[in-house]
């Protein structure tokens, strides 16, 4: 009960000693430095990093860091794995807009990957399906990417 009265306490003190660090800084940036332009971004960014100090000091009195560093490493691992389960699609998805400005590749160009040739009859964003022998094949955008493209055609090669 004493530790959470000292705490209390603590914490009044420093409100109280930012509340006049900051009356102090406007007293004398104002006083001093009134003809200069901008002062009172002085004024605020003393009051900024005061703050931002007394924010500290309260944190480490009342155990907050410990939370807030769990907290930050939690959501940056889960972000780690977020990012690597996400890869491949990312990977078609970011193939799949290089292949829609390609003006090589088309819906009704015959194309060979993979040892597959066909006619492309669909593209999307992270597919791309191809008609070949009365079957339809879906491959992965990245498969573009990754593997040896051959496109068959009768029309002449843009530049």
């Amino acid at each position: 009960m004493a530790q959470l009265f000292v705490q209390v306490l603590e914490t009044f003190i420093i409100i109280a000693a930012l509340v006049v660090i900051n009356l102090a800084a406007r007293f004398i940036v104002q006083r001093r430095l009134m003809g200069l332009e901008g002062h009172e971004y002085l004024v605020r960014f003393i009051w900024l990093i005061v703050a931002i100090a007394g924010i500290a000091y309260l944190a480490v009195i009342w155990e907050i860091i410990s939370l807030i560093l769990g907290t930050v490493a939690t959501i940056g691992a889960l972000a780690i794995i977020i990012g690597i389960a996400l890869m491949p699609w990312l990977s078609d998805l970011i193939v799949g807009v290089t292949l829609y400005l390609n003006p090589l590749i088309r819906v009704g160009s015959e194309i060979e990957i993979g040892g597959m040739r066909g006619r492309i009859s669909r593209m999307n964003l992270t597919t791309t399906q191809i008609t070949a022998n009365e079957a339809l094949i879906i491959i992965p955008n990245r498969k573009f990417r990754e593997e040896l493209v051959m496109i068959f055609s009768t029309k002449e090669i843009p530049e």
